[in-house]
């Protein structure tokens, strides 16, 4: 079925059998997806609605592995348990059916065609043109240990809210008062003087052999030699997988005939466009347009305010305004069109290029096909290939074992820092093509000693298991192999803190009311003052760190902080405050916005919170914590 999603997304078949699938599952009737084990043990319950041990056991490993993803290492169900995840995974769940009642006694609905245009139109399962592409999907279903029934759930749950929270909080709106006390505290604007004393403009002392000694005992963690791990690692490759599948003539003209309109090309037209208000403006942009004037030079010579020009770039017929369709396609090559009215004023086309409508033969796009299509293939097998792993690991079955039984090459490698690094330098170590990339790194330095971890993808769509065989602890490096590294760190360190200690005394001495030019002058110091910056500390770019910013937005002028920026020091003095006189038009309508959301989050979070306790929502703390 996968296989004819991906051959027909971009078809009107597509709208159908999305719609078909859909209707299956009859509107929030689709908790029965789940398939639960009546002896299950029940952990929540809202409303009669109970949610069991499999069902949390499964989000919670889902969960995990959706932030091992995305923190590049592994978080086991213990990790999660000791940070409370479980317990936010099972009030999610809790809140997601307590919503689905309140749904359901209120009669709330949500379209078949609402939840297949959610799925068909989310970016995250387009092509760059803006077609549906299964793979994606079906991978993303696979990554997440979701099937697409669940996911059609999940789809129809985010509208509801997002119904929900759209209509409560439709009508209310911030208070002025508050958008006003938001933007005069996000805009306004401060200037400060400020010095800056370099750590490196201190002259430290020259070090002892006790003071290195004591330096690098004090700061071992910066002397350390790295962990290293060896470990095995299985890997399938797609694209290599793909090179292993035959496929005859045959085949490749049939997917050609069924996908005939992949290989078909409408006609396109390159087109110049103008819009103007009035016909005397479209017939002075033609009569330019005739005299070959540049397109831009005919908007500046006429103003933005008469005329617009868009180069629409290659377009089909479908893109074309319907209005002035007809007349702008029987237009020949280089033609100019004569004012065409519309609703939104007069258009000038012009015709910059043509490419004919046709259809690729079969021999030019066949080796594409081919490629396409193994693939696929190539990733549905590997696909199931993951599903038998993932169960071989669980069932504790040996890595050596697993390639065997897969016919998958078993590659050892030895020793390697988590950046990858071998300790021992060979060709193949240094060889980018045949060491092991990053994300693989990652999972052997999330892994334990001697355990088998579970199937992964990463970017280059490759899937891959690992066991670590063996770690060399981090150790401390000898003095006599870091000696100069060490004397440069504590000489970096001394003057760190006599340029603190110099930024102190300055703090001190303004404070008794000396000025800060004053101080300068007196010390050969240079004072700069700052352009207009607001709270962000924009547009400084770093000038200051966040406690003188913070600092220089409590105190009223002259008001004194210090603090470390980079490797220097920085004293400031506020200056003066830039009060607000004229708000920005845009400025206030974004902080109005995110006030708005702000307002419909709280909202729903409280409805939320409300349904739990109106349908007496109930966790089993100790059920709970035993299942797990």
């Amino acid at each position: 079925m996968l296989q004819f999603l991906r051959s027909n997304a971009g078809s009107w078949i597509i709208k159908i059998l999305m719609g078909l699938i859909i209707i299956s599952f009859a509107a929030w009737g689709i908790a029965d997806i789940f398939v639960k084990d009546p002896n299950a043990t029940v952990v929540a319950s809202v409303d009669g609605h109970k949610i069991t041990s499999l069902e949390v056991k499964q989000e919670v490993i889902n969960y995990g592995n959706l932030i091992s993803r995305q923190f590049g290492q592994e978080f086991n169900i213990d990790m999660l348990k000791q940070q409370g995840m479980h317990r936010n995974v099972v009030q999610n769940l809790l809140k997601a059916a307590s919503i689905k009642r309140f749904a359901e006694k209120f009669k709330l609905r949500v379209g078949e065609g609402q939840i297949r245009d959610s799925i068909l139109k989310d970016p995250m399962f387009r092509f760059e043109d803006g077609q549906f592409d299964a793979e994606r999907f079906k991978r993303f279903m696979a990554m997440t240990g979701k099937s697409e029934a669940s996911y059609i759930f999940d789809t129809q749950r985010r509208i509801i809210q997002l119904a929900l929270s759209d209509t409560l909080g439709s009508a209310i709106k911030p208070p002025s008062l508050l958008v006003d006390d938001m933007y005069n505290f996000k805009n306004e604007k401060r200037v400060a003087q400020y010095i800056k004393i370099p750590n490196d403009s201190m002259t430290a002392p020259q070090p002892t052999d006790e003071d290195l000694k004591k330096y690098h005992e004090e700061k071992g963690e910066k002397f350390m030699a790295p962990e290293y791990r060896s470990f095995k690692l299985i890997k399938f490759n797609p694209k290599q997988e793909a090179e292993k599948i035959q496929m005859s003539d045959e085949e490749l003209k049939k997917l050609y005939d069924d996908n005939i309109q992949e290989y078909t090309r409408p006609e396109k037209r390159e087109i110049d466009a103008f819009i103007t208000h009035d016909m005397d403006a479209a017939r002075n942009v033609k009569n330019q347009l005739i005299a070959k004037k540049e397109p831009q030079a005919i908007v500046d010579a006429m103003g933005k305010e008469k005329v617009t020009y868009n180069d629409w770039g290659l377009v089909t017929s479908d893109d074309i305004p319907e209005e002035i369709k007809d007349a702008v396609l029987i237009l020949p090559l280089g033609e100019i069109s004569e004012p065409l009215q519309t609703k939104d004023g007069f258009y000038i086309t012009r015709i910059k290029k043509i490419e004919k409508a046709g259809v690729d033969s079969f021999e030019t796009v066949k080796s594409h096909i081919a490629e396409k299509e193994k693939l696929a293939r190539a990733t549905d097998q590997l696909i199931d290939k993951t599903n038998k792993i993932d169960e071989k690991v669980s069932e504790g079955i040996s890595i050596e074992d697993i390639a065997k039984e897969m016919d998958a090459p078993l590659q050892h490698v030895d020793l390697v820092d988590n950046m990858g690094v071998a300790k021992v330098q060979t060709e193949d170590s240094k060889d980018p093509t045949k060491a092991p990339s990053q994300e693989i790194v990652q999972t052997v330095f999330a892994s334990p000693l001697k355990e088998v971890s579970s199937i992964q993808e990463n970017t280059q769509g490759e899937y891959y298991i690992v066991k670590v065989e063996e770690i060399l602890p981090k150790t401390l490096k000898p003095l006599d192999d870091v000696k100069d590294q060490v004397k440069k760190l504590w000489t970096m360190q001394q003057q760190k803190e006599m340029a603190e200690k110099k930024a102190q005394e300055i703090v001190a001495e303004i404070k008794k009311g000396q000025a800060l030019t004053t101080f300068a002058k007196a010390n050969n110091l240079e004072v700069k003052t700052t352009e207009e910056f607001t709270r962000d500390g924009k547009p400084l770019k770093g000038i200051f760190p966040r406690n003188v910013l913070t600092t220089l937005f409590k105190e009223k002028p002259n008001g004194v902080e210090m603090g470390l920026s980079g490797s220097d020091y920085v004293v400031a003095q506020l200056d003066r405050i830039i009060p607000i006189t004229i708000k920005e038009k845009e400025s206030e309508e974004k902080i109005t916005k995110s006030l708005e959301s702000d307002l419909k989050k709280d909202i729903m979070d409280q409805l939320e919170e409300a349904l739990l306790k109106k349908y007496n929502a109930h966790i089993d703390e100790e059920v709970l914590d035993s299942v797990l």
